[in-house]
Formats: C-alpha cells, structure tokens, sequence
C-alpha cells in the first residue's frame, strides 16, 4: 500500500508528551482532509529535508491546519550515492517544471538554472525571485510522490561563465553536445566500476550550446558527451544523461 507522503519545513522529532503535535502547513493540510480525505487516526509519513521519514498520526483534522503527532522516526536510505549536479540551461514555457520534477524522481543532488548565450528566456530579479520559489514547490511535490527524504537543492539563476568560474575544481564534468562521441567513449576513459561519487551534467537552451559556450566548458575541464545520431530535447537530454549515470555509478547499477 503506498504511504502518503507530505513535506513540512518545520523541525520534526517523536512526541514525548500528550499535547506534542505538529501543525501542518495550510497546503499540506487542505491536500490531506479536502483531497485525500484523511481522518483522525490515519497515519502518513512527515519529512523535513533532513533525511528521516517521520511517521505521524493525525489527531485534529482541521482543513486549515491538521495536527499530528509522530510516533517513530526512521532513516530514509533510498537516496544515490552518486551526488549529480544538473546544469540546465533556461528552456521555455513549463519544460523546466518537468526537468525539475523528473530529475527528482532519478535522484539528482542538485540543479543549477544557467544563462547561456542562446537561452532565450530572459528574467528580471523579481520574476527569477518568483520562479526559483515555484520550482522549489515542485521539487518538494516530487520528492513527496517518489519517497526521497532529501531535498534535491535549485541554486539561483547564474550565467554560465559565473558559474564555470566558481566550479573549475568541482570534479568530473560533462556537457552534452551531440558532435561529441558517445557515453561508450565516456565509459571507455572512465572505469564504471571507479569509484565515483560527485559530477556535473550540463544541458544546453533549445538551440544548443554555442561555440563560445562550449569553449568555456573546455576551459572548464568538461568533457563533450552525446547519445549517439540522435539530438534530443532540451527537456529529454537531461532526464537521459542522469538515467545513464545512475546506471553507471548511481543506484541502478
């Protein structure tokens, strides 16, 4: 039976006292009683970001904010060992709302929003402020629904020699670019069986990364990857590349 899942950003630990309840957040709390139709006794699971999944049972269930108490803490241990970093090139419409909420689901560590010279998408401080806010909610939304107790963290948007500059010494770094070999070449140069815990993946705007981009990424120390003939989406290659590394040194081996 699949567990229902719900983040709360507040500290959370067993109730040791009759009146130690945990009051949840408006969201949460309508998604529980007007959707989900919990009742007093149901118990669901509880996760902060912290790595524990808390199990709580729920003693008021008010619409506006349902209180519970948590009966028993448990380490949550389904999260990779590989810590992949997502560079994502700003893409249109909702095709970063799916970048993000899939990449979640693969076990990405981390996604890193970037400004290349051919992103077409161009956001003022105040619309960025507003769109880094939602794609935390969807991230949170993601990790609810696949059970990571992690939350994957979304960095402010950077352009892409701020961000290379900042990251020369980071580890292993790849960049999709579909004139390069293949993951066999990749695979070839680097032993899957290595032990490898920490990369970065970039993904170029719907035009692709430009000459100058890829220069950057060079000077970088990135290595160029592709999938072979085929040129993907900006909102497939990303979700690809992390399933591959999973494959490789993550936890789909």
């Amino acid at each position: 039976m699949r567990t229902t899942r719900v983040y709360t950003a507040q500290p959370l630990a067993v109730a040791h006292a009759a009146r130690q309840l945990v009051r949840l957040e408006p969201m949460g709390s309508a998604h529980l009683i007007k959707v989900l139709r919990k009742r007093a006794g149901a118990q669901i699971t509880l996760f902060n970001g912290d790595g524990i999944d808390y199990t709580a049972e729920i003693e008021i269930p008010k619409p506006e904010a349902v209180e519970l108490r948590v009966i028993k803490r448990s380490p949550n241990t389904i999260e990779s060992p590989l810590k992949i970093t997502l560079l994502q090139a700003l893409c249109r419409g909702d095709k970063m709302d799916w970048i993000l909420e899939k990449a979640t689901e693969l076990g990405v560590h981390r996604v890193i929003p970037i400004q290349t010279e051919r992103t077409e998408v161009q956001l003022d401080a105040e619309r960025a402020q507003k769109r880094l806010s939602h794609w935390q909610r969807v991230i949170i939304s993601a990790c609810e629904q696949c059970g990571r107790a992690q939350i994957p963290e979304i960095s402010p948007i950077q352009d892409l020699d701020v961000q290379l500059a900042s990251q020369l010494q980071a580890g292993i770094g790849l960049v999709l670019e579909p004139s390069a070999l293949g993951f066999q070449s990749l695979i070839a140069r680097i032993e899957p069986t290595k032990n490898i815990s920490e990369l970065r993946i970039a993904i170029g705007p719907e035009g692709g990364f430009s000459e100058r981009d890829l220069a950057q990424f060079a000077a970088a120390n990135f290595e160029s990857v592709s999938f072979g003939n085929r040129i993907l989406r900006t909102e497939t290659a990303g979700i690809a590349a992390i399933a591959v590394l999973q494959n490789l040194w993550g936890d789909m081996k």
